[in-house]
């Protein structure tokens, strides 16, 4: 059995699992969403930044599980960059986000 403060396992892409505690995972999501906060100010002109590639990771794993077939069929599409994706469904991504972290809310991990 895994220690109690080490509950997440995120996957991510091609990395089989990373594991992170609670707290560690909300962080992410704070930072993930401060980056969907910048992504919807600058509309349609935002450029793809390899350093953002940890949030598109995490938001295309969180529309997995989250079951959001429409936004994980966009991100699975050849020849669509994930940042497109992020554009046109930002406001869905920065409510999936804000659900985690309300569902998170209740474990102070």
């Amino acid at each position: 059995m895994q220690p109690e403060h080490i509950r997440e396992e995120i996957p991510q892409q091609g990395q089989g699992f990373i594991r992170f505690s609670n707290a560690m995972y909300k962080s992410q999501l704070l930072d993930t969403y401060h980056f969907l906060e910048k992504v919807s100010g600058f509309n349609e002109d935002t450029e793809y930044d390899p350093a953002d590639q940890p949030h598109i990771d995490a938001l295309r794993n969180l529309a997995e599980s989250r079951d959001q077939k429409a936004i994980v069929e966009e991100f699975n599409k050849p020849f669509l960059h994930p940042m497109v994706t992020i554009q046109q469904h930002v406001d869905e991504l920065k409510e999936l986000v804000r659900l985690e972290l309300l569902d998170r809310q209740a474990d102070p991990g």
